[in-house]
């Protein structure tokens, strides 16, 4: 009895767990079967439908932004790339979603750039009105107004620039060097923006290395940070307050990233101890806005990862497609002579203003940001509870995620022409001024840099990067890459990294 009465127990045992099996395969089925009809109407890759780890495969191998063009492509301007997740490179649905007065909402997206775990930035901020707060304290700072000598600061950082290129990767008859433009561009851009943030530069150019090893130890974990953005359940788990505070580097904890939040956190609270909030740099015009020290260290890795690592992107991708097209090269390059032999240009820098007086400088700069845009995060938003009405006529359930594919909006042949993923900086030259198309063109072509309510806070600074340096290496150096058959290494995860773009430089007759 008492073996046929452990039998029966086992067996009754078994039959729970299997029920309660069933019972959750059930229940999980029906979720997924729900989660699937209601955005049926959208087509997309089939696996990405039923799970997200379609997506965190593309995530996870630095192509999510090629991937998404293609997807929006095929499957058109509004695709399903998630079970409950859109993508789109339709630009006026990009409008609608920034507007000022838009109910769509920012995602978890967002929360997975609080890098510091302590407290919220700029972009990391998911609740709307403390986001626009947070903007209204900030913006004075990136956009240039509260800092009216940083002109002055790009010049003298250009100046080290050259100076650099010139002592010491300068070819001539006797010697070749090489320089690796994509080091050295990321050098410049950190610069650059340590002393607009803190008041004095870290030192990159100066030391000609990658201080701190903050590319080296951001390159690897940039994929980890996409996934924590764009998978849903991992995001869960990993921006958990207690999670977050256990795996993100924290000041001088010894591992490279820690020391680059030390160097920025340190001088932040250096002014803060000083109470100089005086200054004519970014941190004092924070200071002079209410930004608590807290919150401007949380603020000081935002400035750093995003206004110099994109910026870079942008400068040597402009430098390497003008490489490889020889007869923009020469156009770009009679454009600047001219200009220089009628004394229009400032030397030894030039002028933002006079940048601006160049149309085919111009129409290169934008050419460049729109064939390779530096920024190619999804940045998912929440579609409002009541839902939305596509202009076709599909309607968006209330609480789906959707997407922008940055390179998909810029590379759209509804926009650009059949020719969208060639660079040509004519196409900005020979449409009529004011024509239906240019305005389009154009019109798309500002998404790069977000719109409304998300805009990019740096936008002018980075535009008067490209406007200067650009011109500046034109007239100083013949540049050309040592192997044009040897691809450099790109790895795209928000932003991107890159090495390997190799150039020998000399200097021109």
């Amino acid at each position: 009895m008492t073996a046929l009465s452990t039998i029966s127990e086992i067996l009754s045992s078994t039959r729970l767990w299997i029920v309660g099996l069933l019972s959750f395969l059930v229940i999980y089925c029906r979720r997924q079967y729900r989660a699937h009809r209601r955005l049926a109407h959208f087509d997309g890759p089939f696996w990405a439908s039923v799970t997200e780890l379609w997506l965190a495969k593309v995530t996870w191998e630095s192509r999510i932004h090629t991937e998404m063009r293609d997807v929006n492509e095929k499957y058109g301007n509004v695709a399903r790339v998630g079970p409950n997740l859109l993508m789109t490179n339709d630009a006026d649905l990009l409008r609608k979603i920034g507007m000022a007065r838009s109910t769509y909402a920012r995602s978890e997206w967002n929360e997975a750039l609080r890098l510091d775990p302590r407290i919220n930035n700029s972009i990391s901020e998911t609740d709307e009105k403390k986001h626009a707060e947070y903007r209204r304290k900030v913006f004075n700072a990136y956009s240039g107004k509260d800092t009216p000598g940083r002109e002055k600061t790009v010049d003298s950082h250009i100046l080290y620039l050259v100076h650099l290129m010139e002592t010491k990767y300068l070819s001539n008859e006797r010697q070749f060097k090489v320089l690796d433009l994509a080091g050295i561009c990321s050098f410049f851009t950190l610069d650059v923006i340590t002393e607009l943030a803190f008041g004095s530069a870290f030192g990159f150019l100066a030391a000609d290395a990658d201080l701190y090893d903050y590319n080296k130890s951001i390159t690897p974990i940039m994929p980890l940070m996409e996934l924590n953005s764009n998978i849903t359940w991992i995001a869960a788990i990993l921006n958990h307050p207690r999670v977050k505070r256990l795996i993100s580097p924290a000041a001088n904890d010894g591992s490279p990233m820690g020391r680059m939040i030390g160097a920025a956190q340190g001088s932040v609270a250096k002014r803060y101890a000083a109470g100089t909030d005086d200054v004519q740099d970014m941190l004092g015009s924070f200071m002079r806005h209410g930004l608590t020290q807290l919150e401007a260290e949380g603020e000081s890795l935002v400035q750093v990862m995003a206004g110099a690592d994109s910026t870079s992107t942008a400068i040597r991708m402009a430098m390497y497609f003008i490489m490889t097209n020889p007869i923009v090269y020469l156009k770009l390059r009679a454009e600047i002579d001219a200009a220089q032999q009628h004394n229009q240009l400032s030397s030894p820098i030039i002028s933002d203003a006079e940048a601006i007086q160049l149309p085919y400088l111009q129409a290169v700069i934008k050419e460049g940001l729109r064939i390779w845009p530096p920024g190619v995060g999804i940045a998912t938003k929440w579609v409002p509870p009541e839902g939305d009405t596509l202009e076709d006529g599909r309607f968006i359930p209330g609480g789906t995620r959707i997407g922008w594919s940055a390179w998909g909006t810029q590379h759209n042949r509804e926009v650009y022409g059949d020719d969208a993923r060639v660079f040509r900086p004519e196409r900005w030259l020979e449409l009529e001024p004011g024509s239906e198309q240019l305005l389009k063109m154009e019109r798309t072509h500002e998404l790069i840099f977000g719109n409304g309510r998300y805009g990019c806070l740096g936008k002018n600074l980075a535009t008067m990067e490209l406007n200067k340096v650009i011109p500046t290496l034109m007239r100083r150096f013949e540049m050309t890459l040592t192997d044009p058959t040897t691809p450099f290494k790109s790895q795209g995860n928000g932003f991107f990294h890159q090495s390997g773009i190799f150039v020998k430089i000399t200097k021109r007759e």
